[in-house]
């Protein structure tokens, strides 16, 4: 699990970031970012029901957050980053999610 300081858990804060970050969109998820004014890169991760029931909403939630953790380092300090998850995850072995997360983050980083 990320450290609570590396969490976006409010809905204002997720509201803040949908309304005036800026996304990429990648087969797997679409990442928002905005910057925070903090120090540390704080980030969220959002599946809607359309995905699946609460047993596969909580199991890709789980993969992405393991897969964030070990790739931390991509995220800019300063921004907070939302991961909405799309149906394409759930196809994607562990690798390739890490990868896409990776992929993801730079591209985010190129647009700002």
């Amino acid at each position: 699990m990320l450290k609570r300081e590396y969490r976006l858990c409010l809905r204002r804060d997720f509201n803040r970031v949908y309304r005036r970050g800026q996304s990429i969109a990648v087969p797997a998820f679409v990442l928002y970012r905005w910057k925070n004014g903090g120090g540390a890169p704080r980030l969220g991760f959002s599946v809607s029901k359309k995905i699946g029931k609460a047993v596969v909403r909580n199991r890709i939630k789980r993969r992405f957050r393991a897969a964030v953790r070990e790739e931390f380092s991509c995220f800019d300090a300063g921004y907070d980053y939302i991961f909405v998850v799309r149906r394409a995850a759930l196809d994607m072995d562990y690798a390739a999610l890490r990868a896409a997360i990776v992929k993801g983050a730079v591209a985010a980083g190129r647009k700002h």
